[in-house]
């Protein structure tokens, strides 16, 4: 694995310093009135995210409950503390050394049925979690593909293992392996890893992924967040002022939580497989077209694209930023790769567009991926108390291998398993309903989501990771929140059974998910309780 380096760390971070303590620290981002979580008792992945270049997720189910949790009562997880020293080591290393800086970091996890195999089946608090598994959600998700045997069955636990290179990160797992071996069953082991050379950082498709994170206040030392990225520390750990469980305004749908969820967190996992071959091939197909869809400012010769150009345009516009990194609300028409590496600039996204009082696409579609699951300056439409509330902090990591030189000249992804890649997406927060599901339901697949007027308009799917709708009857739900009251706006109908688009040509995917699992985070005091039962 190429050394760490200072840009590398400020893409992943976003120039964020976590906090080590809540006490004693001298910084411009001052500590909120309310209680925190303890850095040292939160799962080290939950909002500092591993410093990885690989990374294996270990699943399996509870052969012998008896043996596991005495293996339990002595496994020590990263800490969100120790990630930041861990960090701090790397910021601090001299350049030539920073190849040298041993990372490895682990996490354990429990799925609803390994709670419960546990003998802990109090709920805690989350429809989507406690109900059980994934698989039952498969439909809502509007998942066509086929599902991995492992996600359809549904693992009961989740350990991660990341490091700094291949070799650290097998040696972690291999220990882990020999150490639970003869207690668990069906194991399987999903290896990520971080694109080579100069795509380290970027998802299969080119993007640059991984920026344009909450931060979260009492948890985060930096002078330069954008204020409408801070975020309360409930929306992601649960016990704390942003957990809707914990603020108590709807204790029927959100019931409160028993103590030993507090400190925790629940995490998402899916397995997205991408069609790289085939997205290259429709974006370029659609470069020659760069006259229909190029901004105002653009249009009337006062720009030339050539088809190449164009292409690069659609694929921004897919996405809401380019490759680089750069936003596409900055650069609407042509990519800026020096602000793509700016972390100061990477995270611009200000959709607001001088003489036009209502959110406005003039510049980034409504539809593109980081707009959709992202929204910002939806006012009045959506408040930015029900914006803040679907936070998610994500730790995701592409899987599989690069291109070969026969699906580059085919333009279509070889059908050998070995040779599959994608993402294995990771998300974070303290409700499941309010975080991965409002951003892939109500968000991403809700082709009348952002709101931008008083009625529905219609604007089409996220391009990325939404789908078309399965062939049924639907109802399209718009939320909102205006401060004293909920408000739903409602337009059903049978949709035909493909995507709409607004930029004149079918919307087509290129993600599948081939399954994925909920699970709970809990503190690191819990797992000794857990030990106990």
């Amino acid at each position: 694995m190429p050394p760490f380096t200072l840009e590398q760390v400020a893409r992943i971070k976003r120039s964020i310093v976590p906090r080590e303590t809540t006490e004693g620290v001298s910084t411009s981002a001052p500590l909120p009135s309310y209680p925190i979580p303890d850095p040292k008792n939160v799962q080290g992945d939950v909002y500092t995210a591993f410093s990885k270049g690989d990374e294996d997720f270990i699943f399996f189910t509870l052969a012998d409950r008896s043996r596991f949790k005495q293996w339990l009562a002595n496994f020590n997880p990263t800490s969100s503390f120790d990630v930041a020293q861990d960090l701090k080591r790397i910021l601090t290393s001299s350049l030539g050394d920073r190849s040298r800086v041993k990372v490895v970091q682990t996490q354990i996890a429990f799925s609803r049925t390994g709670l419960d195999n546990l003998g802990e089946n109090g709920k805690v608090g989350d429809f989507y979690f406690d109900k059980g598994k994934m698989f039952l959600d498969k439909k809502e998700l509007t998942d066509r593909g086929k599902w991995d045997e492992l996600f359809e069955a549904g693992p009961h636990v989740c350990i991660i293992v990341a490091a700094d290179s291949r070799s650290n990160c097998h040696e972690k797992v291999r220990e882990i392996q020999g150490q639970i071996s003869g207690f668990v069953s069906n194991l399987s082991i999903i290896h990520g890893r971080e694109r080579p050379g100069r795509f380290r950082g970027h998802e299969h498709f080119g993007y640059l992924d991984g920026i344009s994170q909450p931060a979260l206040r009492g948890l985060t030392d930096c002078d330069k967040v954008p204020e409408f990225m801070w975020r309360d520390p409930g929306v992601i750990i649960m016990g704390y002022k942003g957990d809707p469980n914990f603020d108590g305004k709807d204790p029927v749908t959100y019931p409160p939580r028993p103590e030993w969820t507090k400190d925790g967190s629940l995490m998402v996992f899916r397995k997205l497989e991408q069609d790289v071959p085939e997205f290259n091939t429709y974006v370029v197909s659609n470069g020659k077209r760069w006259r229909e869809f190029i901004p105002e400012e653009g249009k009337g010769g006062q720009v030339q694209l050539t088809d190449l150009e164009g292409a690069k345009l659609f694929g921004a516009q897919m996405f809401g930023r380019w490759k680089s990194g750069a936003p596409l609300q900055l650069f609407p028409i042509k990519d800026n790769e020096q602000a793509g590496k700016d972390p100061n600039i990477n995270n611009q996204f200000d959709y607001r567009v001088p003489g036009k009082t209502k959110p406005s696409a003039a510049k980034c579609p409504f539809t593109a991926h980081v707009r959709k699951v992202n929204p910002r300056q939806l006012d009045p439409f959506l408040s930015r108390e029900f914006i803040d509330a679907t936070s998610i902090i994500r730790s995701s990591i592409p899987y599989g291998s690069e291109l070969t030189e026969a699906e580059k000249v085919s333009g279509k992804s070889s059908s050998d398993p070995s040779l599959k890649r994608g993402l294995l997406f990771v998300c974070y927060q303290s409700s499941i309903q309010n975080g991965f599901m409002e951003q892939t339901k109500g968000f991403a697949g809700n082709d009348f989501f952002p709101s931008v007027d008083l009625l529905p308009r219609r604007v089409g799917q996220d391009p990325i990771i939404g789908a078309p709708p399965l062939p049924a009857s639907v109802t399209l739900t718009i939320s909102g929140m205006d401060g004293r009251e909920d408000i739903d706006m409602l337009a059903e109908g049978r949709l035909k059974d493909t995507a709409f688009s607004l930029r004149g040509t079918e919307q087509e995917f290129f993600v599948t998910s081939r399954g994925g699992e909920y699970f709970f985070v809990p503190s690191i005091s819990e797992l000794k309780r857990l030990a106990r039962l």
